[in-house]
């Protein structure tokens, strides 16, 4: 009986680790075709990504660069601020917070973009995505000594950058 029971709890969890390998691939092709902008295929990749895993930030975040890009920049910031809630310390949901509040017009939205941004980059101080848009938002409000700062050091960490992502070799 222990045999049978081990036996059917190895198979669960090669089954579980199987569906999240497909998820992977699903979001990395989404991924994929959003770099391209191919929206149509981006669409079809989530649906079978979300299928196997609902709730994922990497997900809302892939999502919400293709409202972003169709112009529907509301539910763009909904998919963001989702996929911030759900996993706060995700930094490459924060920055997309920011980048797209840096974009908008109002005045109220710098600060809170500026501070977001300094929040990623206490969490992950050598990401040149939110040093570059941390210089974006410092040029705006005409601070341009700390403008050069962010952009040199965006600059100095996107030389140093690998061309594939340490996480994805195993």
């Amino acid at each position: 009986m222990y045999n049978k029971v081990l036996f059917y709890v190895v198979l669960r969890w090669q089954a579980e680790d199987d569906k999240v390998n497909e998820y992977e691939v699903w979001h990395g092709l989404a991924d994929l075709y959003s770099r391209l902008s191919q929206w149509k295929d981006v669409e079809v990749c989530l649906g079978k990504a979300r299928e196997l895993k609902k709730y994922s930030p990497e997900l809302l975040q892939t999502e919400g660069m293709m409202l972003e890009a169709r112009g529907e920049l509301q539910a763009a910031l909904c998919s963001y601020v989702c996929g911030h809630l759900m996993e706060p310390s995700y930094v490459p949901g924060i920055i997309l917070v920011a980048a797209l509040l840096s974009k908008r017009e109002s005045e109220a939205s710098k600060p809170v973009a500026r501070s977001i941004l300094t929040d990623a980059l206490r969490l992950e101080p050598t990401n040149r995505k939110a040093w570059y848009y941390l210089g974006i938002v410092h040029r705006d409000d005409g601070r341009t000594a700390d403008a050069a700062d962010c952009f040199q050091a965006a600059s100095m960490l996107d030389e140093s950058d690998p061309i594939e992502s340490f996480t994805s070799i195993y």
